[in-house]
């Protein structure tokens, strides 16, 4: 088949454990698919920096094309609404997506062209996280298959019994070594041998000299606890100012999971960090402008697509349509012009009941700067 596949968005929404389901817009049965009565043929993929992966659990049997990959969804699990086609998905789909490390993903629908009836396949990107970064699609189990080492628990492995030869050499300590005479006990003297002293250090000649002069122990005692309070302060001050120079050599820069200077990680990294850090709109709204200004798409587009599609994401929806319309002054290498995006992304922003037109220009103009 040929990609003149009509690039676009669709959405995907929690149903349970192992269910879940993705709506796309412009696909219409009686004229797109090859089969409209008995159902279509679909695959999901991994989206990526560089492009489509295949996911790592997806089916290789049952209602499978194993030429391609593409499995088959009966008409049962389909439901047109105008434009509209929602697609249930089970879990021999949700469990592949649930695995996987991506939360963007891509859905291919194999179809045909209306009205020349040629081949053609759909193509659709939509993300499965919500506003807050929490992911809403489940595997109904918690453990992928065992095919896959990737995800079997490491087992620790048994020690093996040691060679009892070895084991014996090795507990006897070489004839040139001597015992360590440091952790030996002390010895009795021979018969007729002076019996060992030991002699306790020397008394401090303060305390000496006190003891020999009783009459002069108080003004000396007193000397000395000053002497002896001036040094332990002394000593304290000179401690915290070294705790104080170490800690500042040693202090570490502040984390920011939201500021795209933070190095060693990459774009993936930084829109995961920041998205899971619950962020402040100023917070985010800096990296999408930082990120459009020095073309870090994957940033860009996880950004757009993952708040625009939350409750709370009107802003960034509008941005996304404005930027997508083909006839908008405002353009970006990230974001396409493309009239289906342009109208997808204008929809969402109809929807959402709590979009300010004002403050949404204000941000706009602001990453325009």
């Amino acid at each position: 088949m040929s990609d003149l596949d009509i690039q676009s968005v669709g959405s995907y929404k929690y149903v349970a454990p192992g269910k879940g389901e993705v709506t796309v817009e412009g696909f219409i049965l009686l004229r797109n698919a090859k089969e409209p009565k008995i159902g279509i043929n679909i695959k999901i993929l991994s989206k990526t920096a560089s492009g489509e992966k295949p996911l790592k659990y997806w089916p290789d049997e049952g209602n499978i094309d194993k030429n391609d990959g593409f499995i088959f969804i009966p008409i049962e699990r389909l439901h047109q609404k105008r434009r509209s086609l929602t697609i249930n998905l089970e879990k021999d789909v949700i469990d592949p997506m649930a695995w996987a490390v991506s939360e963007e993903f891509v859905l291919r629908i194999k179809g045909k062209d209306y009205p020349s009836g040629a081949d053609k396949q759909f193509v659709y990107e939509f993300g499965v996280a919500n506003g807050s970064h929490d992911r809403c699609v489940t595997a109904s189990s918690s453990v992928p298959p065992e095919k896959d080492e990737e995800f079997i628990p490491k087992q620790p492995t048994q020690a093996s019994e040691p060679d009892p030869a070895s084991a014996g050499a090795a507990a006897q300590p070489p004839e040139a070594e001597a015992p360590v005479t440091a952790a030996s006990p002390v010895s009795p003297a021979p018969a007729g041998a002076p019996a060992p002293t030991f002699e306790r250090p020397a008394a401090p000649a303060a305390a000496a000299a006190a003891a020999a002069t009783p009459a002069a122990a108080s003004g000396g005692s007193s000397r000395i606890a000053m002497i002896t309070a001036a040094a332990i302060a002394g000593i304290a001050v000179l401690g915290a100012g070294g705790w104080f120079l170490l800690s500042m050599l040693n202090a570490k820069p502040e984390y920011r999971p939201c500021d795209l200077g933070e190095a060693g990680r990459t774009d993936s990294e930084i829109i995961s960090g920041c998205l899971s850090s619950k962020p402040a709109d100023a917070d985010l709204q800096s990296l999408l402008a930082q990120s459009m200004k020095n073309g870090r798409c994957e940033i860009v587009l996880r950004l757009l697509r993952t708040k625009g599609r939350a409750d709370d994401g009107g802003n960034y929806a509008y941005i996304y349509s404005v930027y997508a319309d083909p006839s908008s002054q405002y353009s970006n290498e990230c974001i396409n012009k493309n009239d289906s995006d342009h109208q997808y992304w204008a929809q969402r922003v109809k929807d959402n009941k709590s979009f300010n037109p004002e403050a949404a220009q204000k941000v706009l103009e602001q990453i325009a700067q």
